[in-house]
Parts: C-alpha cells; sequence; structure tokens
C-alpha cells in the first residue's frame, strides 16, 4: 500500500491508490499499517483527539533518515501531530512514530459523501516517498440490527447521500493463480524481443520455451513477467495465452530471488572496476558466483528475507511454506489441469507449447 500511486480520489472511493507491484517488491522502507482510521468525532462536547501508532522498517542495506509531514488539507480546530517526525534507521532497524489527531469539535460536518476529512502522512528519504492514507469522520451515528448477516442495507438522506453497508462477497478478489500472474512484475520497457535459439532476455539472463520456436514469434516483442521470488521462471505471452519460461543454468538459478541476483550482479561490477576488465556480466558468471563459497556468506540475510516473505505468500494462498522445494504451479496442459513441481535435479525444466496459462493480460 505504501508505493501506490495516488489516483486523485479520497481513501474511501481509491483506497490506497493503484498498486504498482514491481516498486513495491523493490521498496527499501515498508510502515505498517498502511493506513489509519481515528474513528469518529461525536457532534456533542468541546474537544475530541484520538492516537494511533505506525512502524517504519528499513528494509535497506544502509542508515536511512527518514523525514515524516502531514498532507492533508484539514479544517481549522483540527492538529494532526507526527512524533518523531525526523527519524533515522539503521540497516534492518524499525522505530515507532506515534500520531495523534486533536479535534475542536466546533469543526462542522464534512460536504464528503462519506462525512469523513481525509489527507495522507508522508514519509521521505533519499531515495524513497511513501504516504500512508488517514481519515477521520463526524457526523451521527446509526445502529442497526439484523437478522440477515448477508444483508444488504441502503441509508438515504433524500437530499442524495446514501450508504451501502453489509457483505458484499462479488467486490472480493480472490488471491488465485490468475491473480498472482497479473500482478507479477515486469520489466521497464513490459516487453522483450525473442531472439532465435535464445528467447527473450530479462535481468542478464536468457528464458526459453518451446512456443519460441515459431518462425512467426522470432524477432518479435512479447509482453513478460517474472517471478520476484525464483529468477529461474519467466513468462512471455504468445499467441495470446502465458507461457512459462524457464532460465539458463536453470538448476543454479532456480529458487533465488531477483534481489540476489541484483546483489549479485553488483559484486560482479565492482570486481570489474577493481580490475580494469572490460568483460561484461553474463549469465555464466552469475551462475558461477552464485555456487561458490564465498556467495553463501555474503547473500545469506538477503536469503534469510526471501524466505519469510515466501512464507507469507504461502501463506496467503493456503500453501504451508516448504523452502526446500520449488513452489508448486498451477498450469493448464491440454484440456486438464496438472501440477508441476519438481522434486528433483533431473526434473524436465523446459516448458512447452502446452504448458501455458490462457489468461489476457493487463492492457
Amino acid at each position: 500500500m505504501n508505493t501506490a500511486r495516488p489516483l486523485g480520489a479520497d481513501p474511501h472511493t481509491q483506497g490506497a491508490g493503484l498498486i504498482r507491484a514491481l516498486v513495491a517488491a523493490r521498496t527499501e522502507l515498508v510502515i505498517s499499517p498502511g493506513s489509519l482510521s481515528f474513528g469518529r468525532a461525536p457532534l456533542g462536547g468541546s474537544s475530541w483527539g484520538s492516537r494511533r501508532s505506525l512502524r517504519v522498517v528499513n528494509l535497506s542495506t544502509a542508515a536511512r533518515r527518514i523525514r515524516l509531514s502531514v498532507a492533508a488539507a484539514l479544517p481549522a480546530g483540527t492538529d494532526l501531530n507526527v512524533s518523531p517526525s525526523d527519524l533515522t534507521l539503521a540497516p534492518d532497524d524499525s522505530g515507532d512514530v506515534s500520531v495523534m489527531l486533536a479535534v475542536d469539535l466546533s469543526v462542522p460536518v464534512p460536504e464528503a459523501q462519506t462525512l469523513a476529512y481525509t489527507g495522507d502522512i508522508v514519509a521521505e528519504s533519499d531515495t524513497t516517498r511513501m504516504a500512508v492514507p488517514f481519515t477521520f469522520a463526524k457526523g451521527a451515528e446509526i445502529t442497526l440490527e439484523v437478522d440477515r448477516p448477508d444483508a444488504v442495507m441502503v441509508l438515504h438522506d433524500r437530499a442524495g447521500h446514501f450508504s451501502v453497508s453489509g457483505a458484499r462477497t462479488h467486490r472480493l478478489i480472490p488471491y488465485d493463480e490468475q491473480f498472482r500472474m497479473m500482478t507479477l512484475p515486469t520489466t521497464y520497457k513490459e516487453t522483450a524481443t525473442v531472439s532465435p535459439g535464445k528467447g527473450v532476455r530479462l535481468n542478464y539472463l536468457y528464458y526459453w520455451a518451446d512456443a519460441f520456436r515459431d518462425p512467426l514469434v522470432e524477432r518479435t516483442r512479447v509482453p513478460v513477467r517474472y517471478d520476484p521470488h525464483d529468477v529461474g521462471i519467466a513468462y512471455a505471452f504468445v499467441h495470446h495465452q502465458w507461457v512459462r519460461c524457464t532460465s539458463e543454468h536453470y538448476r543454479i538459478f532456480r529458487g533465488h530471488s531477483e534481489a540476489e541476483l541484483l546483489l549479485v550482479a553488483a559484486e560482479l561490477q565492482q570486481r570489474r572496476r577493481k580490475l580494469a576488465q572490460e568483460s561484461s556480466i553474463t549469465a555464466r558468471r552469475l551462475a558461477m558466483f552464485l555456487t561458490s563459497v564465498e556467495a553463501e556468506e555474503q547473500l545469506l540475510a538477503q536469503r534469510l528475507r526471501d524466505a519469510a516473505v515466501k512464507q507469507a505468500l504461502e501463506g496467503m494462498a493456503g500453501a504451508e511454506a516448504d523452502p526446500g522445494c520449488v513452489p508448486r504451479v498451477q498450469r493448464i496442459s491440454g484440456d486438464s489441469l496438472v501440477q508441476d513441481a519438481s522434486g528433483s535435479d533431473d526434473a524436465t525444466c523446459a516448458a512447452s507449447a502446452a504448458d501455458c496459462y490462457h489468461l489476457l493480460p493487463e492492457y
């Protein structure tokens, strides 16, 4: 939520905004909770206040100074204080921030349909900017009791304002394979050229699928996506369907995250500068470094973070975490739904043209 792109509407309409999966996967800061609700200010009385707290986590490998401010058009008589407003965090460190709202109850009832005042708490570092939307309401409270939990209630004030409440399961988005595919990150250009005999190139690696053998596909640009938690796998949209692709040196790269790959690439670039070498970073050099003892020591902290993220994602999907094997992926092969799991190093890694996702792209 912290890295979502605002859509110009209030939080009750847009939430945090448009999800940017690639930016979220690479963010250096995390703020929780992702939004704040201070509750409802009563109509009677002289003053009212509410306190909430935020936790800021530095995920980067360097110390970060975070400056916090309030971006909101609040009416006179409303004070929102963030303390501390300046925070310095060491790598993998966290800090708590107190947010205090004080309201003079002479503040008028908002004219918005939601009867709420909204805004953002903005956190900025030298490399990152993110926002936490907040809201508080002022108005009368109506309590209704119904004997049907699935009932939908519409309240209308005859002046054009209304509110809808109740269970609306049709608006829920299931966390399934289609949702996962649609939210996987892509490259900056969002497409890649199919090179004959090599496939598509993403993040230093070539990925191959049998669908690339088609002469009509060769040398064309196709939409691509990749799994940030397993650089051994990528996806290309070929013949109106998502095709699973495997990387070169798949047995080495499988299970390694994008963050690990970028750390290894940065290390190789630093060595190249020290030795004044002209050689470029290739998949073979990356694979050799990943299998070295030195890589085990340098990437241990990142692997622990990746393992925690994988465990959380598998919990969301209702699957039990199993770091010792490759994540299971549902694939459509022919007319039946099958499970794909590489149980040993001898498993076949290449994806065929029939092993694909029958999904439409986002655009």
